[in-house]
Formats: C-alpha cells, sequence, structure tokens
C-alpha cells in the first residue's frame, strides 16, 4: 500500500512541484497552504507523514506541529524550513517532528525521510501491539477462572460477541470481574492491537467526567492554558470500558449517546465536530432497569449499549470455584501453604458479598498472617469465621432406642443437610430434595430457617 503524505506549505509553486514529484515516486499525497486546512485534513483522513513547513500565513508551523500531535500523536511530522534556524528546528524536534530539512531541498533527501519516518511509524506501532501482547500474556484469568456452567457460559458469549463490534453492557456485582470480561472481548475482537481504556464513572463528578471524554480546547474554563485531548482521541480505533455507567449524568448521557450513536463529539469548548471509532463496552452495579424507570438514565442510551448484555454471576452462585481459585490465588502468590480442607469447605458456604475481589484478599491476608504451611482459621478474620462457618446438621435423638422422630424434624434435618451438600444453594438443594424452589422457600420459611440459613448460607 501507498505511503500516504500530507504535504503543507504555502509556496503554490514549490508545492505543486514536490506534489508532482512524489505522485511519481508512487506516494498518495493530499497538499494544503496553510495549517488551519491541515488541522481539518488530519481529522478527517488518514496520513503517514507530514511534511511540514514551519513558515506559514496564520497557524505557524510550529502551532499546526503542536496541533498535529494533540489530535494524531502517532503521526510522523517532517518540518521544512528555508531559514536555518537552530531555534526552530530544536522546537520542532522537541515537540515530536521526525526530521528537520532546509530548503532549497534535494529531492532524494525529502524521499528518504518520508520513508524513514513511515518505517519508525510503523516500528511504534508493531512495539505497541508488542506490547499490548505482553500485558495479555501476563494478565492473570483470576475472576474468569472456573469450571463451573456459569462462568463457562460468560466466556462463551464473550468470545461470540468478540468479533461483532457491538456496544456490550456487562452486568454484576462488584468484584465478579466485570472489566476482565471487557477485556476478554477485546482480546478475541479485531480491535486487539488497539488501545484498550477504562474509565470509572464513579470515581469522578460530571465535569471531569466530560473533561476526561471529550477533551478541551484552550481557554475552556478557568486553567485551561492549553488544549487537551480526550480519550475518544487517545482511544480512537480501540476499545472504551466505561465502568459504573449508571453513575453518569444525565447531561454527559446525552453527549454520549452521539457519540455512540455516529462516532461524533466536541471537545468542551469547541464547536468543532470530531469523529472517532471506538468500541463501548459499558459495566454496572446497578439494574438499569430500575434506573431507566425512575428517570436516572436514559432509555435510549440504555438500549443501546445493551444490544448485548452479560450477565457476571456472583461468586456464590458458583461456589464450586472457589478451590480452584484459592489454588489460583497461591500459585499467583507465590506461597508455598495450602488451604486446609475444612477452610475450603466453610470459604464455600461464606456468601462473599465482595466475590473473587473479596476472596483474593482474604488469601492474600491469610498467606502474610500464616505461620507454617497449613492455612487455617487463625489466619481468617474472626468476623470471616463467624459468617462461614456453617452450623452442624444432625438428626435429633430421642431419649429412647425405639422412640420415633417427629416428621416434621425429619423434615427439617432433611432441608437442612440438603442445603449443606448444596453449598448453601437453594435451586439445588430444591433439586436434591425432589421439590420446587417455591416449596423449598415455604419449608425455610415453616421451620424459621430462612433468616438462620440466610445468614450463613448462599440464596
Amino acid at each position: 500500500m501507498a505511503i500516504s503524505v500530507l504535504l503543507v506549505d504555502d509556496e503554490a509553486t514549490f508545492r505543486d512541484l514536490v506534489e508532482r514529484k512524489l505522485r511519481r515516486e508512487g506516494f498518495t499525497v493530499e497538499a494544503c497552504g496553510d495549517g488551519t486546512e491541515a488541522v481539518r485534513l488530519i481529522q478527517q483522513h488518514r496520513f503517514d507523514v507530514v511534511l511540514l513547513d514551519l513558515c506559514l500565513p496564520g497557524m505557524d508551523g510550529i502551532a499546526c506541529l503542536r496541533e498535529i500531535k494533540a489530535r494524531a500523536p502517532s503521526l510522523e511530522v517532517v518540518v521544512l524550513t528555508g531559514h536555518a534556524s537552530v531555534e526552530s528546528a530544536i522546537a520542532a524536534m522537541k515537540m515530536g517532528a521526525y526530521d528537520f530539512l532546509e530548503k532549497p531541498l534535494r529531492f532524494a533527501k525529502v524521499t528518504r525521510a518520508i520513508e524513514n519516518a513511515y518505517e519508525r511509524g510503523q516500528l511504534k506501532q508493531e512495539n505497541k501491539a508488542l506490547r499490548a501482547e505482553c500485558l495479555w500474556r501476563d494478565l492473570p484469568a483470576t475472576d474468569l477462572l472456573g469450571d463451573s456452567a456459569a462462568i463457562k457460559g460468560v466466556v462463551t458469549l464473550a468470545e461470540r460477541v468478540a468479533a461483532s463490534g457491538t456496544s456490550v453492557l456487562i452486568e454484576g456485582e462488584s468484584g465478579v470481574g466485570k472489566e476482565l470480561v471487557a477485556r476478554l472481548i477485546h482480546r478475541r475482537s479485531q480491535r486487539q492491537d488497539q488501545p484498550f481504556l477504562v474509565i470509572n464513572c464513579g470515581a469522578m463528578h460530571d465535569g471531569l467526567l466530560e473533561n476526561e471524554l471529550f477533551g478541551h480546547a484552550a481557554g475552556a474554563f478557568t486553567g485551561a492554558s492549553g488544549a487537551r485531548a480526550g480519550i475518544f482521541d487517545v482511544v480512537n480505533g480501540g476499545t472504551l470500558f466505561i465502568d459504573e455507567v449508571g453513575e453518569m449524568s444525565l447531561e454527559t448521557q446525552k453527549k454520549f449517546l452521539r457519540v455512540l450513536e455516529n462516532g461524533d463529539y466536541m471537545r468542551l469548548g469547541e464547536t468543532v465536530v470530531r469523529r472517532c471509532d471506538v468500541r463501548i463496552i459499558a459495566a454496572t452495579n446497578k439494574r438499569m432497569g430500575e434506573e431507566v424507570r425512575s428517570g436516572r438514565f436514559r432509555e435510549d442510551l440504555f438500549y443501546r449499549l445493551s444490544v448485548i448484555n452479560i450477565h457476571v454471576p456472583p461468586l456464590r452462585e458458583r461456589s464450586g470455584d472457589i478451590p480452584l481459585l484459592v489454588q489460583h490465588f497461591l500459585d499467583q502468590l507465590k506461597a508455598p501453604k495450602r488451604v486446609t480442607g475444612d477452610v475450603v469447605v466453610a470459604l464455600q458456604r461464606y456468601r462473599f458479598p465482595g466475590n473473587v475481589r473479596e476472596l483474593r484478599n482474604l488469601i492474600e491476608r491469610a498467606v502474610i498472617l500464616s505461620d507454617g504451611e497449613d492455612i487455617s482459621w487463625q489466619d481468617f478474620p474472626p468476623l470471616f469465621g463467624a459468617d462461614a462457618v456453617a452450623p452442624p446438621v444432625a438428626l435429633p435423638t430421642s431419649a429412647g432406642t425405639d422412640a420415633v422422630t417427629p416428621l416434621v424434624e425429619l423434615e427439617k434435618c432433611e432441608i437442612m443437610k440438603a442445603l449443606e451438600q448444596a453449598h448453601g444453594h437453594r435451586t439445588r438443594a430444591a433439586r436434591l430434595l425432589g421439590i420446587s424452589l417455591r416449596s423449598l422457600y415455604r419449608k425455610l420459611q415453616k421451620h424459621g430457617l430462612e433468616t438462620q440459613v440466610g445468614s450463613v448460607l448462599g440464596p
């Protein structure tokens, strides 16, 4: 594919001559005579190299170079001058110019400079891709690790939607691994070599969020001494993961919807419409249907975001994965220790309000506090131990050997036994007992077990 060049020079005769020669050499060339037009062109077209004269009318070459680098940081620029100014050369190189050529030009030097600049740009792209590949290779599969049908279903769905390029809404409690699902989608998509950025709407106030997303022009607000690129500039071509999207204000939602619909946005304080190509993956721990009904979230934005909806189950709904996760954390922490069997069983009975993140923190704490090779109850927080240990299940005994146990007591004990075998999963317990889930709830209420079991076992 031909190298694409933008030539910026106010001398029409010189510009036409260079343009013709470059085209004869096989380059694709677009030419203009001032900096303002050059900035407009790089926003609308993709170029590999810019040939930029430093002496321009209106916006001079240094100012134009600054604007180019603000909008397209990876674009290579070769600057031209007829004044042999050392100061200009130093200023241009400090701002990221690749090379500096003096007029009158020798055409062989121009073509060589363009080719070298193009090669450097390609190397930078390859290095970025390699760094991204190393990041993915080293990224722990912590939150998605497991053999349960629930987590396998999440992985399968994420891999299926990865190639589509459409928006995705990931729902689930805090700590279940929503960001890792988003990373998996990006990793399996055609954008895998492009940037993946994360922004948390709950971590910043509305004005700061808009500034981070869209950027601002110089003078847009007090303290904005210069223009600043936003996330949509930086992540162009890649994937943006927006965490806690339910915290976004209605005003920001309106601007965000426009980006989703056609890729258009404006920096704060600007009237210039910019365009980007970004895949949006959003996540929330809220019930978005309720947020929409209450008017706190735009209905049109919700449906635009949730073209594909992925629900990541809480850890208590896949407690069978806990032994695997525990061992993974021990390996990750490089700890030559083991967790005793009774602790693992109790971990499976714990509700884990903080999900996988809480489990990792518990294991890390226990590794630090344990003295020997075995990690026991003494190495866990007391409150955790009280919440996690389930009461023993035993059939009631009567004084006489021939005494008959009342059916109501037998039923109560069988329910407790089934819940224990199901590690607190009431749906599984109902299946073990051969009754419906609704019947199990009625029996829990009947025997006064609903509160007791709910505090010890899973839902």
